[in-house]
């Protein structure tokens, strides 16, 4: 069984230096109903089963691999959420709302909309739903959420090189010869 990931397309959005926390928060809901900056794809997958986020990139990605089945979207796919770290008017650069808000992520702060015991619950919950397929699959999906799929894929011994950055369209591959 092997398990592709790809980073969906790059995203028609451009954010900001600085933004107050309302700023931040609206920013984050803006990404993530941006569409892409549509190219076409020279991939081609086949009978691969595809499945995608509920969040447009994604949708907007597979509609553009060259597949001979329907994508299928889960909200479990859905990149790990991002909320502003504190209330401010006061302005900050985007770099530090980011990593604050992982921060917080990373030590299950209540703060963020998702913590990482949940998020890993949710990720441990579709690796066993696409296990339970046996078949070929390819997630187009998120920086982030991929960054933690790697690390539990690894953990439960299948094989591939870890990307710390995957690049928009980028695909890597991760094999088990025992599923």
């Amino acid at each position: 069984m092997e398990f592709h990931l790809m980073r969906h397309s790059k995203v028609e959005f451009k954010w900001k230096f600085f933004y107050d926390s309302y700023g931040f928060e609206k920013a984050c809901r803006m990404y993530d109903s941006s569409s892409i900056l549509q190219k076409p794809l020279k991939i081609k997958v086949g009978s691969t089963k595809i499945y995608t986020s509920k969040l447009s990139r994604s949708i907007e990605t597979a509609s553009l691999v060259d597949a001979e089945v329907k994508p299928v979207s889960t909200a479990l796919l859905n990149e790990v959420p991002l909320k502003a770290f504190c209330k401010t008017k006061v302005k900050i650069p985007t770099v530090i709302w980011f990593l604050a808000a992982r921060i917080q992520w990373l030590i299950n702060r209540n703060s963020q909309p998702e913590t990482k015991k949940e998020t890993f619950k949710r990720i441990e919950k579709i690796i066993n739903k696409l296990e339970s397929e046996n078949q070929n699959i390819l997630i187009i999906g998120h920086g982030f959420l991929f960054l933690l799929l790697q690390k539990m894929l690894k953990d439960r011994g299948y094989s591939g090189k870890r990307s710390f950055s995957i690049k928009n369209n980028e695909i890597i591959r991760f094999s088990r010869n025992d599923i």
